[in-house]
């Protein structure tokens, strides 16, 4: 039997969501955003004890994470998200493509590094060829943004992702405004 967990990490501030996907192959992780990790209560330190918990081995030379998304470019979300892949790896980081921010840069330039835990780098929109995510059993669209949508506003850039498992569906919305 198929199964679907969402954990909202509680930072204090900024979103980090953990998703868990189980089906007949095995178990599959996915990390949305990451907060500063310098904070006490970091995402960074709950994904740790958590895998802890689980008895995965963090330093395995595999990948913790099929993928790790930064919905969009504001440090509360973004921070952590290098530590993230340094020490639990992904098969994959997707992005919004959208206004230009150092913190996104500087990610990009650690996750393109050729010793990096991670395989692809890929910024996403509503028309790039990733908008239904393989993740197990689990459709996981992404709904928003539109292509070369970019507004001023980083939030109305935010990537919305839809995660649907037989009839019960999550919607997650980074920090996108009502009118998005």
């Amino acid at each position: 039997m198929s199964r679907l967990s969402i954990t909202v990490i509680d930072v204090g501030w900024g979103d980090s969501v953990l998703i868990e996907s189980e089906d007949a192959n095995g178990t599959y992780y996915a990390l949305v955003d990451s907060n500063d990790t310098t904070n006490a209560r970091s995402s960074y330190l709950f994904l740790k004890r958590f895998f802890e918990r689980k008895q995965k081995n963090i330093s395995r030379p595999n990948f913790t994470f099929e993928f790790v998304i930064l919905t969009h470019n504001h440090a509360d979300h973004a921070s952590g998200l290098s530590r993230i892949i340094r020490n639990f790896g992904a098969r994959r980081f997707l992005y919004s493509d959208s206004n230009p921010h150092p913190l996104l840069a500087q990610i990009l330039r650690y996750v393109n590094r050729p010793n990096a835990r991670l395989l692809y780098t890929q910024a996403v929109d509503t028309t790039t060829d990733l908008t239904r995510i393989p993740f197990g059993d689990v459709a996981l669209d992404v709904i928003w943004p539109p292509r070369r949508a970019v507004d001023a506003d980083e939030n109305k850039n935010s990537i919305v992702l839809s995660l649907t498992l037989g009839e019960t569906s999550f919607v997650l919305t980074g920090d996108a405004t009502a009118d998005v």
